[in-house]
């Protein structure tokens, strides 16, 4: 029961079905599936269907995430404590499920696929979005401002915006001219995108590169014939997408990525290969000019209010969700994100929770005398790093699709322990004293580079 419940749970959460699909929009499809996956979950655990290890990873977790519902606790903060343990539910639902109901690997198998299958469709989607015909976008409101969030396309043709504002605009409404994809999706500032959680087109880039491992893990068991194909259109459609975002760090990302497998493979060799592959991408996307220079020192002060923000309450932050209380853009860095809101407690634990996962994933990786062991200790510590670099220039905290990512590396701790009853990742003293080495020189230095760029 608690795979398709995770499958059906994962449709929703990337595809967004219940804005597609107009009655399911009526519903609270997504907090409905929320319980009925969690449910899924305890039944089958009480039935002694799962059998669930208490991953390391799952301890450093369920730490931090208490370290958010405490701070949604504090009093004289702003903090809405509904809305914080809200989130946390979710995520740790979203998470919990996944690092203690997949610990198979052919219950990770089906799930990598589902993954698989979702990233492919929004590849096809946004590479069609990118030759798409524009269209008029009426924008919505929110906050009674005008947002360039999704907007609703209207069904006029346009080439430049002024034409948005003919006889048939509606009157108090803003537009812009975008091309019009699938779904009712639409770019923005001719970047390709797609809906909900990943309507910003750096986020689906990520999105795209983070799947990428388990792709390759995938097409691995074809014949050389089928398995050559499926991973050049596979690849081929992916990087056209994550071309059309123009977002400068998916390209870093689906480069990291590559170059896991290249460098694994060839030795240092590998990491030129996977340059020479990825160049095409390098050239043809990202972004460049004064929009991209601008984009650049609006992430600059969001890092200087980040370390001010810190400095007012090193040890608990300002508080969850309220980084934007105190500047008018989110951080633009996951760990000065949960800096300034969690303090330097909250980041510490933040970089113990991506230690642990990515040494579950390399110690697989090294399990050789085990192939499928470290076919997906590759495919998930390329993952991680897939994740890992994007969330250095993005927010992406509390994100649900990272959550997914940490949750697959949690599971694979489990998985390996039933097939290799020896494997174990073990945490101590001295992990702990090097992620708190590591969290104060990231700190150190993210404000010697500022100075530096007169910051």
């Amino acid at each position: 029961m608690t795979v398709p419940a995770i499958v059906l749970l994962l449709m929703f959460v990337y595809l967004r079905l219940h804005q597609i699909i107009e009655p399911l929009g009526r519903l609270p499809i997504l907090p409905m599936l929320f319980m009925a996956v969690l449910a899924c979950f305890v039944i089958d655990a009480l039935g002694k269907r799962l059998e669930v290890r208490a991953a390391a990873p799952l301890w450093w977790a369920a730490a931090l995430l208490g370290w958010v519902a405490l701070g949604g606790l504090r009093v004289g903060t702003g903090v809405d404590p509904v809305a914080t343990f809200m989130m946390v539910i979710l995520v740790m639902t979203l998470y919990g499920v996944i690092a203690g109901g997949l610990q198979d690997f052919s219950r990770l198998t089906t799930v990598a696929l589902c993954v698989v299958g979702i990233n492919l469709v929004l590849a096809f989607v946004g590479a069609h979005q990118s030759v798409a015909p524009r269209g008029c976008i009426a924008l919505a409101i929110e906050d009674g401002r005008f947002s360039t969030g999704e907007g609703r396309p209207d069904g006029r043709s346009c080439s430049e915006r002024a034409q948005c504002y003919d006889d048939l605009a509606e009157p108090d409404h803003e537009y812009l001219c975008e091309r019009v994809g699938l779904a009712g999706t639409s770019s923005i500032q001719n970047r390709v995108r797609y809906r909900g959680i990943l309507q910003d087109p750096n986020e689906l880039a990520f999105t795209l590169a983070a799947s990428l491992p388990f792709l390759i893990l995938l097409v691995g068991r074809f014949g050389f014939a089928s398995r050559s194909l499926t991973l050049l259109s596979g690849l081929l459609v992916i990087m056209w997408c994550v071309v059309a975002t123009q977002s400068r760090s998916g390209q870093l990302a689906n480069l990291a990525v590559l170059g896991v497998y290249f460098l694994r493979r060839y030795g240092w060799r590998g990491i030129l290969i996977s340059v020479a592959l990825t160049l095409p991408l390098l050239l043809l996307g990202g972004r460049a000019g004064n929009k991209a220079d601008a984009s650049t020192l609006d992430r600059y002060e969001a890092w200087r209010a980040g370390l001010e923000l810190l400095q007012t309450n090193p040890i608990m932050g300002v508080g969850p969700s309220m980084f934007t209380e105190y500047h008018h853009l989110t951080a633009h860095n996951s760990f000065l994100l949960i800096a300034a809101e969690l303090g330097m407690i909250g980041l510490i634990g933040w970089v113990l929770l991506w230690y642990v996962c990515i040494k579950t994933a390399r110690k697989a990786m090294q399990r050789t005398d085990d192939r499928a062991v470290s076919s997906w200790g590759t495919a998930v510590f390329a993952s991680l790093i897939g994740c890992l670099i994007p969330s250095m220039f993005l927010s992406l905290s509390y994100h649900f699709i990272l959550w997914i990512h940490l949750g697959i590396a949690s599971a694979l701790y489990g998985a390996t322990c039933r097939r290799l009853p020896d494997f174990r990742v073990r945490v101590g003293f001295a992990d702990v004293a090097l992620c708190t080495m590591i969290s104060f020189a990231f700190i150190v230095a993210v404000y010697v580079m500022l100075t530096l760029k007169g910051y």
